[in-house]
């Protein structure tokens, strides 16, 4: 290691040399001259003069080009700190707004479901509801039906009992009617003959009284 250091100090020292030797060259050539010209430039010089015109600045963070600070050339203000702030939640209330709009709450999804819910269960009652007046309405054209053929049945029975009761008191009138008659054929030849017996009974005492 120590010689290889010793080697490289050695070429760096020989090289600076000859680049003294060879400058002082050319001043005594240009002072023997007696012109005052420029001094031409070395060639490792203008190798590193080409590369350095090559290079491009890439700023990092908010640095400019020229080296200064953005922050340094623009104080922030409480003012622009608000429109930076309002900005902000624009740009995120459209992003919400473009971005998660069908992204939805649990606490969103969870009415709605209590509302599909209700609906559901609204629309179970209403059918039920229905389905319990389609049954009362049969059970009524049934009990309608049944009502009607008990009242032809009982008008029926009705006719043929005021058929009977008619003609049982057909009879009992006819029989009262006979009785009634002979009864009072029976009280006419009774009279009949009383009366008879009283005419006799005034003859025979005329007779007698005029004797």
């Amino acid at each position: 290691m120590l010689s290889v250091e010793k080697g490289d100090s050695t070429s760096s020292k020989s090289g600076s040399m000859k680049s003294l030797t060879s400058f002082r060259s050319l001043q005594s050539s240009s002072g023997g001259n007696g012109t005052s010209s420029r001094l031409p430039i070395p060639a490792n010089m203008k190798t590193e003069k080409a590369e350095g015109e090559n290079r491009t600045l890439i700023p990092v963070g908010n640095v400019s080009l020229d080296g200064s600070d953005s922050h340094s050339t623009r104080p922030t203000t409480p003012m622009s700190s608000v429109k930076l702030e309002r900005s902000l939640k624009d740009d995120m209330a459209t992003l919400k707004k473009s971005k998660f709009s069908t992204l939805r709450s649990a606490k969103l999804i969870s009415r709605e479901q209590e509302e599909y819910n209700k609906e559901n269960n609204m629309y179970e009652q209403m059918n039920g509801y229905k389905r319990l007046r389609q049954m009362h309405h049969k059970e009524m054209q049934q009990l309608e039906e049944r009502c009607a053929a008990e009242i032809e049945l009982l008008r029926l029975r009705l006719d043929k009992e005021l058929d009977q009761l008619v003609a049982g008191y057909a009879k009992e009138r006819q029989r009262f009617k006979s009785a009634h008659q002979s009864e009072m054929e029976k009280k006419r030849k009774e009279v009949d003959e009383g009366e008879k017996k009283l005419r006799k009974q005034i003859l025979s005492l005329s007779s007698s009284l005029s004797l």
